[in-house]
């Protein structure tokens, strides 16, 4: 059984997983329930590990640290914790243009990455994002990013618009649950995607490339899915994909680095403005 496989079982229906969404297909070899500080050290590997963390809920650092062995011990994917927060931030400086961003973490909201996803970013790089923000916001050029780890951003370069992309983003499920494109329209945007991952590679390329899906924990079977899942999509697959863009942006992430005028008349947005 996979760790992707144990967060579908009915008996623990409901259970989110928080970090570590790369490692949802490791094999799980056995369960094993710890609450000692000092516990990591009977684990073998490859466990589902059940504790509470009673002992170590007034120590942070212990807490920290306790993480950090489950990784060593292959007990888990490896995590980072980072003082990160809603930090929704400006940085004014003395251009002309803007460069919006909002994002969030779609895993949280308990959605998995889907081939569908690679689909959409091709299509939004032709259809809503582009005539909105590039065609009708003067942008000159917009992107959308979905992560394997569960993060998710779109974003616009020397834009001169600020609230109306924002609001251009916000459109975008809306947008998406009503869409429906025409068969030959959709397979374009298949070819499209797949030409981006079947490209030719040197060696020198080939070897980057494996090195990086090593790294990143992304096995053949993950990667073959995914190829698979972008041959096969559908109307309804894109248009499911509407409820994981509306669950990322209610995240409420924004960060915009851009002139200091539009930025202050907009205050209101951000918690923290950085005058370059």
């Amino acid at each position: 059984m996979t760790v992707e496989e144990l967060l579908e079982l009915p008996t623990i229906k409901g259970l989110k997983l928080i970090s570590g969404n790369l490692g949802v297909h490791r094999e799980i070899s056995t369960v094993t329930v710890v609450d000692t500080p000092d516990g990591f050290q009977w684990l073998k590997g490859n466990e589902v590990v059940i504790t509470t963390t009673y002992a170590l809920e007034k120590t942070p650092n212990a807490f920290l640290d306790f993480i950090s062995k489950l990784s060593e011990a292959e007990a888990g994917e490896k995590a980072e914790v980072l003082p990160v927060g809603t930090v929704n931030e400006a940085i004014a400086t003395a251009g002309k243009v803007q460069y919006v961003a909002a994002g969030g973490n779609f895993a949280k909201h308990g959605h998995k990455y889907v081939g569908a996803m690679a689909v959409l970013e091709t299509i939004l790089s032709y259809e809503y994002l582009w005539t909105k923000i590039r065609i009708q916001g003067g942008a000159y050029g917009v992107t959308a990013r979905f992560e394997l780890n569960g993060v998710g951003v779109f974003a616009s370069y020397r834009d001169p618009q600020l609230p109306k992309t924002l609001e251009a983003y916000q459109g975008l499920a809306e947008w998406l649950r009503n869409e429906e494109f025409p068969e030959r329209e959709l397979n374009k945007y298949v070819i499209g995607t797949i030409s981006t991952m079947d490209k030719p590679l040197t060696n020198s390329m080939r070897l980057d490339k494996a090195t990086a899906q090593y790294l990143k924990h992304v096995p053949v079977e993950l990667r073959q899915r995914i190829r698979s899942e972008i041959l096969q999509v559908s109307n309804a697959d894109l248009q499911a994909l509407a409820k994981v863009v509306e669950d990322m942006l209610s995240d409420g992430l924004i960060c915009v680095v851009g002139g200091k005028q539009p930025i202050e008349a907009n205050k209101s947005l951000f918690n923290n403005i950085i005058n370059a």
